[in-house]
């Protein structure tokens, strides 16, 4: 899994998210590629495709979400102007939290897609963390992602890679 992550080919070993499907928190212009990072040792990354409809095969696509959140456009995404992008970077940075979550390995990524999609409840989403149970009690009062990612952070369950 590491070497697919680090190559060119790794769209084919990611999950995805098509946009016209997103209901938490709306549909969204663009479509991602996410995944755990399987032992990788830089933060996390997808692979944004600005289509709402379909997902496209381009492998060179990047948004890297930590340090300076680097964009790196594929060939499909030659028309997509400032203000989309600025859009989805505030979209990865508001739910960072639950994109680091996935990447280190404490969700699965098909219960991020499952709450994105509406198919799951927020509570259902935190079920799946592996440190649910020694947090039960504190994570039942959290009703938003805003309220989870100061929750990881207050108790550094997750690593946030600088953001």
């Amino acid at each position: 899994m590491k070497l697919l992550i680090s190559s060119n080919h790794a769209i084919f070993a990611m999950s995805n998210i098509r946009g016209k499907y997103v209901k938490n928190p709306n549909q969204l212009l663009f479509s991602f590629y996410f995944s755990s990072g399987a032992g990788v040792k830089h933060g996390s990354i997808v692979k944004p495709v600005f289509n709402p409809e379909i997902l496209i095969a381009s492998r060179t696509v990047i948004l890297k979400l930590y340090d300076n959140w680097e964009y790196i456009p594929g060939k499909d995404d030659i028309n997509v102007n400032e203000k989309s992008i600025k859009e989805m970077k505030q979209f990865f940075k508001k739910y960072i939290v639950l994109l680091c979550l996935v990447w280190d390995e404490h969700m699965q990524d098909a219960t991020l897609e499952d709450y994105c999609k509406g198919n799951i409840s927020f509570i259902d989403m935190l079920k799946d963390l592996d440190f649910y149970q020694d947090y039960q009690l504190s994570l039942i009062t959290i009703t938003t992602v805003p309220d989870l990612d100061q929750f990881c952070r207050k108790n550094k369950l997750v690593n946030m890679y600088g953001n």
